[in-house]
């Protein structure tokens, strides 16, 4: 083979050789792009997962609180219930004594005027004997 042929297929086969090259290369670029895109798409996905579990677990907890609030105002409520059922019966237990007190005190009155009401009558009669007496 001439000088020219020789140099034309060793520069066929050197661009060949770079072809390779060229596609070996893009493809381990076009591979550590996927790679780097599923560790990218890894990371995201494994940073949802994560981000997915906290919610649920923030969503427990919040639930967790909400029914033990709910408990507490239901304890509360029944305290509130139980002082004001106290309170009234209370309030009747005073109301009775009030009346009992005043029904006493009254009844004391009555008793203290049917007696200087007696006495006085008794004193009348014995006015009135003695008045007999001194005139007979």
């Amino acid at each position: 083979p001439n000088v020219p042929t020789l140099l034309a297929s060793s520069h066929h086969a050197h661009l060949a050789a770079m072809d390779g090259a060229l596609v070996e290369a893009s493809s381990t670029a076009v591979d550590a792009a996927t790679d780097l895109s599923a560790k990218r798409l890894g990371a995201r996905a494994l940073a949802a997962r994560n981000a997915r579990i906290e919610a649920e677990r923030t969503k427990a907890m919040l639930a967790n609180r909400l029914k033990r609030l709910h408990a507490e105002q239901e304890k509360a409520q029944k305290r509130i219930e139980e002082i004001e059922l106290r309170t009234a019966h209370i309030r009747e237990t005073r109301e009775r004594n009030v009346q009992t007190i005043q029904g006493r005190e009254e009844a004391e009155l009555y008793a203290h005027v049917e007696q200087d009401f007696r006495r006085q009558g008794l004193r009348r009669v014995k006015e009135e004997r003695e008045l007999k007496v001194a005139l007979a």
